[in-house]
């Protein structure tokens, strides 16, 4: 199981409009682009599944961009994830219905129900929350002299 590189830039552009909601403007396309340094015309299509799925919307003309159709703390990475890539599991084995193959195969159902479970509990608001942890910490130890 990888994320994929459309995913990863998903991922990266909701945050990007997540940390600018507060001041209730839209984003161009260019800015999330620039900033989290996605090719601009990839970008666009991943905006247009993100728009289709209900997670951002947009405004057209002069001073157009997109914004988020969603409160960071009601936007789950597991949404977002089904959504693109859709479900992420492990499928491994054959249709060997042995005992061995049996027990590997309810490991695996194990394995994606908790990592389903995680991804289902961690929302834009928590990433937003550790992103400024991080850069609190990283702040802290940059000393200009």
């Amino acid at each position: 199981m990888q994320i994929n590189r459309k995913t990863d830039y998903a991922l990266r552009a909701l945050l990007d409009l997540a940390f600018r909601q507060k001041s209730e403007t839209v984003t161009p396309l260019s800015e999330i682009s620039r900033r989290q340094k996605i090719p601009e015309t990839y970008l666009e299509q991943i905006m247009l599944l993100l728009k289709r799925a209900g997670f951002v919307d947009s405004k057209r003309g002069i001073g157009g961009g997109f914004f988020l159709s969603r409160d960071p703390a009601d936007l789950t990475v597991g949404k977002v994830l089904q959504s693109i890539a859709g479900p992420l599991e492990i499928k491994a084995g054959t249709s060997d219905p042995s005992f061995e193959e049996q027990a590997l195969q309810e490991i695996w159902a194990n394995v994606n129900q908790s990592i389903s479970t995680i991804l289902a509990g961690v929302t834009f608001a928590d990433i937003m929350c550790r992103i400024d942890e991080l850069r609190t910490k990283n702040s802290e130890f940059n000393y200009i002299i």
